[in-house]
């Protein structure tokens, strides 16, 4: 699935786009104070983010299973 979010900075109110298909990357607003990194499972959000629109591509049940790509760990040998 694939993700577009448009932003707008809560400081400079300048208005922002940002892809969850460009991975590892934070967009950030023009004085920098805000920024999104807006990945396919996650979105990181730093300053002041105020949400205008977020428009979705593709399956949006895609969704791993629980035990892919997850290492919960045991607690074997631990006292």
């Amino acid at each position: 699935m694939k993700t577009i979010l448009e932003w707008k900075c809560g400081y400079c109110d300048s208005i922002q786009k940002s892809d969850s298909s460009i991975r590892w990357q934070m967009d950030f607003c023009e004085c920098g104070k805000s920024g999104v990194d807006l990945e396919q499972w996650y979105q990181r959000n730093m300053g002041s983010i105020i949400v205008i629109n977020t428009t979705a591509f593709g399956e949006i049940n895609n969704i791993p299973d629980k035990d892919e790509g997850t290492n919960e760990g045991t607690n074997e040998g631990i006292n």
